[in-house]
């Protein structure tokens, strides 16, 4: 799945078939120990700390992926802006790896990575990572694309949520909130999620 999301929004730097080949292979080489080895697969001093140090720095390369996979409406603030806005709770531990990931750009916006409290909303979110003990409430009438770890996000209105499978991260979506709030998903990453369509579908 890593590999899937980091190559698309890359492939189109890269005229040549050659090209492309070539960097899919460094991708492929690169990644290929981190993906098929599970997440605690190495022995630590603190196995359980470095376990959640690389599970949000995959969850952190995730939220940057997931945007060349989702479309706006094109009458949305959104789309409107000249920034491409990622809206994280302040005390949130991803929002500092986001910062020191560098890419500059998404969608051919200006990346802006924007700090909030747990309770405010900002109505040039592209996405909105929320974390897993905040109270916020869900308007499925807004154009943000909503992300979070907390279990059962996406079947309490949520759109993605991150889960741990075989020490693999994984996505549940709730694909029914995502076409309500006028979001598209590219067909092409729909086979790597979990669709949630109710309550009980939870498997």
């Amino acid at each position: 799945m890593l590999i899937f999301l980091l190559a698309k929004p890359l492939r189109a730097q890269f005229l040549s078939q050659s090209g492309w080949m070539r960097l899919q292979n460094i991708v492929i080489a690169m990644l290929m120990l981190l993906w098929f080895c599970p997440l605690s697969a190495q022995p630590q001093a603190n196995p359980q700390m470095q376990q959640g140090v690389l599970e949000n720095k995959l969850k952190a390369l995730y939220l940057l992926r997931l945007a060349a996979f989702v479309s706006w409406p094109q009458d949305s603030s959104q789309n409107q802006s000249d920034t491409f806005n990622i809206c994280i709770d302040a005390d949130e531990p991803i929002q500092l790896l986001l910062k020191q990931i560098k890419t500059t750009q998404l969608k051919g916006k200006s990346l802006n990575i924007v700090s909030l409290s747990s309770e405010q909303r900002h109505s040039l979110c592209h996405l909105r990572y929320i974390s897993t003990n905040s109270q916020y409430s869900f308007d499925i009438k807004s154009a943000v694309l909503t992300i979070s770890s907390r279990l059962g996000f996406a079947r309490d209105g949520g759109m993605i949520e991150f889960y741990i499978a075989k020490n693999k991260l994984r996505m549940r979506a709730n694909l029914t909130v995502i076409e309500k709030a006028g979001l598209t998903v590219d067909p092409e990453l729909i086979p790597l999620l979990k669709i949630i369509k109710n309550k009980g579908d939870m498997r």
